[in-house]
Formats: structure tokens, sequence, C-alpha cells
């Protein structure tokens, strides 16, 4: 625990830094942090009521093995309240989550922002991992005003083996929208997502789903609100 030094652990500057076992919580800032090419590798740690993200990536790798990302917290001034926040200025970013619990963040579980796909690179690889949106403000009971599974703003490339975003044996688990900040039906906005094994759960009416429905180049879950 450390709340003086406003993040848990932070890696930039080619630097790495590997964790086992750790727990990283009450946080003045997010609880796991990457810039300017650092790498921070995290393997069965408990991250949890860090302000504004679980873990921040803003130019680097990281790389989270069954680890939890738990009730992010507002900042003051940022807000915030994802599990995993990844944004690319002109830099590049890799992620791998594998065997990870996302739960009780309430803005999103994952949010991506590449504003500037064709100048900053992102590759994201969400492998075996449960995305449970938190609960919103208003505590309104329809999946629409929970938070969001996997939010993308901005765009991101085909999934190419390392750039562009992957999700395989994942479950999204009461979340609100799997993607958001573009048009789903229009193609080349959020460009060959790919999805293998993908299933979306809602406890709500025991209807456990599976199917997958493709429109165009874009993946769309049956029964995740996307808008």
């Amino acid at each position: 625990q450390n709340t003086t030094a406003g993040r848990g652990l932070h890696a930039e500057l080619g630097a790495t830094i590997s964790a086992t076992g750790t727990q990283i919580y009450d946080n003045e800032g997010p609880g796991l942090v990457v810039t300017a090419g650092g790498r921070l590798e995290c393997t069965g740690c408990d991250v949890y009521e860090n302000q504004h993200s679980g873990a921040l990536n803003r130019g680097g790798e990281m790389i989270l093995r069954d680890t939890i990302l738990r009730d992010a917290q507002a900042h003051a001034t940022e807000s915030g309240r994802y599990g995993l926040y990844a944004e690319n200025r002109l830099g590049s970013i890799d992620i791998l989550l594998d065997g990870c619990t996302i739960e009780g963040n309430q803005t999103a579980g994952v949010a991506l922002d590449n504003p500037f796909p064709d100048e900053a690179r992102m590759g994201v690889r969400i492998i075996n991992t449960s995305i449970e949106g938190g609960e919103a403000d208003n505590d309104q009971p329809d999946l629409a005003s929970r938070g969001d599974g996997v939010l993308v703003c901005g765009g991101l490339g085909a999934f190419d083996g390392l750039d562009g975003l992957l999700l395989s044996g994942v479950t999204l688990h009461d979340a609100g929208r799997i993607a958001h900040g573009f048009d789903p039906l229009r193609d080349g906005e959020l460009v060959g997502v790919a999805l293998a094994g993908v299933a979306h759960r809602d406890e709500a009416d025991g209807d456990g789903r599976g199917r997958v429905v493709v429109v165009g180049r874009v993946v769309v879950i049956a029964g995740v609100v996307v808008s």
C-alpha cells in the first residue's frame, strides 16, 4: 500500500518491473503504470481500490497473468474508474492479459484509446479473462447502465498477431457494451477485431449466450449493448 507516491508500480524509460503475488491497493493514482517504453509484468497480483485505474499504459509493454483488477476509484482530476486504461499518443503499446479477472470498475473494464492509428501502434491480447461491468451511479438494473466491458475510442488495425485487438476465451459479465465511440455497423471504424471463443453471460435472466455475429469486418457479440 502506498497512498503518498500517487502510483503503485511505475515502469518508464526502458525500466522493467516484475511482481508476483503482490497486493497493490489504495493509491492516489493507478496501481500499475507503464510509460515511455517501460515494461511491467505481474503474475498473481491483486490490484484494487486505486484511483483512476487498476492499470494504465501510456507507452510500453504490460503483461498481466492471473491478476485481478478491481474496484478502481475516481481520481480527483482525471475521474477514471477503469480496470485497464491504454492511451496511445504516437508511441507503441503492447498489452497481454491472460487468465485475469476485471470487475467492479464503474466506467469500463478495459478502455483503449488510439486516436492516431496510422502513426501509433497498439497491440492488445485479452485471453481467458473475465470482464465485468461495474455498478452505475444511478443503480439502474438494465445492462446499458453498467460499466462497459471493452470500450474502444479511436481506431485499431486488423489483428495480425502483433497489432490490433484480440479477444480469445473472454467472458463478458453484466457489462454495458463490447465497444463504444464508433458506429459498429460501419466497416472501417474498428477493423478486423479478432474474436475466438467469446461468451456473454447475463445473470439477470440466466441466459448464457455464445453466438457471435459478424457485420462486415466488425464483430458484435449477441446480448451485449452496442451503441
